[in-house]
């Protein structure tokens, strides 16, 4: 789903790391996550975009991933989206899912257009 102004831009690199780690987020949970269901959304917000990638599969203890060695991928999310001035969250339970979102800024140009005065 899509919600809120659409016209604010975010900047060609950033577009294209944002693909990346969505990429990577639906490869993860085709490989490990059995879900029978994943959900995507943006949403324009005031000063970000948000985007939000959910599933229904098996979870996992991200505080434990992100401690073995089997983790790299996943600390590389939050890498990713520092390198983009981006937040990234993740959160998951074995058992219930993982929900993963990522914030990001528009352009500083990029603010909405103001309707012209009559």
């Amino acid at each position: 789903s899509v919600e809120g102004d659409q016209t604010r831009k975010i900047n060609p690199e950033t577009q294209l790391m944002a693909f990346r780690i969505i990429q990577e987020l639906l490869n993860n949970i085709i490989k490990h996550a059995e879900a029978s269901q994943v959900k995507a959304g943006i949403r324009y917000l005031g000063k970000s975009v948000c985007i939000t990638v959910s599933d229904n599969g098996r979870g996992f203890d991200v505080a434990r991933a992100l401690e073995d060695q089997k983790g790299l991928g996943i600390a590389n999310f939050f890498t990713r989206a520092r390198m983009i001035a981006g937040d990234f969250r993740l959160d998951s339970e074995p058992g219930s899912g993982t929900n993963a979102t990522l914030e990001l800024p528009y352009e500083k140009d990029s603010a909405p257009v103001q309707p012209a005065s009559s």
